[in-house]
């Protein structure tokens, strides 16, 4: 297996806050990284594509909440999809037709700029 130097990445020390390697000890053990800045862990998050090349999984270590959320605007996002309509998703953010909605607390929600320019919601009927 490659090391992250020879990918590319490089990771400051200072960026990260703790570590933890899970499994029995062999020679490819899993290792959890918590970086200081959410900055950061999302550009490594984002650099997967090119990790998952050389061997590397990189993944988000979701709650079980926001975990349900991705999963209802992936959802979402497939039946606006399924009839034809553009669609880009940003985690649990997604723009169709140029709309913004949101998956909060296992509802969908449509965000709704203000004429003061201050984000409002409205719920979404989803099923």
């Amino acid at each position: 297996m490659a090391s992250l130097g020879s990918c590319g990445i490089t990771i400051d020390p200072d960026d990260i806050d703790k570590t933890y390697r899970f499994g029995r000890a062999q020679n490819d053990r899993n290792i959890k990284i918590k970086f200081t800045k959410e900055y950061t862990a999302n550009t490594n998050v984002r650099g997967s594509r090119e990790l998952a090349k050389k061997s590397f999984e990189v993944m988000e270590d979701l709650t079980k909440e926001k975990s349900h959320n991705r999963y209802l605007i992936r959802e979402f996002i497939r039946n606006d999809r399924a009839v034809g309509k553009t669609v880009t998703r940003k985690g649990n953010l997604a723009v169709i037709e140029g709309v913004k909605y949101q998956a909060v607390n296992g509802t969908i929600l449509q965000i709704i700029q203000s004429a003061a320019g201050r984000p409002r919601t409205r719920f979404v009927h989803y099923t």
